[in-house]
């Protein structure tokens, strides 16, 4: 699997010794309610879903990184984006 922000190059995909064993698929961002099921299986308490989902934007590697950061164990806190929604930022712990 590679993964990218833009689609390979056209000659990955012309190319006879790939064409055959490559897929282009974009991944778009999570819809609400499925955003919120990766967050609940990823044990995010549900008092924050709604801040991570503001912050991601529900783009899926976004939501994957603050669901780690959120749930990871340090003193009990959970973190909370410091950024305007939809935007890139710090995560604080609070």
């Amino acid at each position: 699997m590679l993964a990218g922000r833009t689609a390979p190059d056209s000659r990955w995909t012309a190319d006879t010794g790939w064409a055959d064993h490559l897929a282009v698929v974009r991944l778009n961002a999570l819809s609400r309610d499925d955003a919120v099921t990766l967050l609940n299986r990823q044990g995010v308490p549900a008092r924050v879903h709604g801040e991570l989902l503001d912050f991601t934007g529900g783009n899926p590697l976004a939501l994957s990184l603050a669901a780690a950061v959120t749930v990871a164990p340090r003193r009990g806190a959970v973190a909370r984006p410091t950024t305007a929604p939809g935007r890139a930022g710090h995560l604080t712990r609070t």
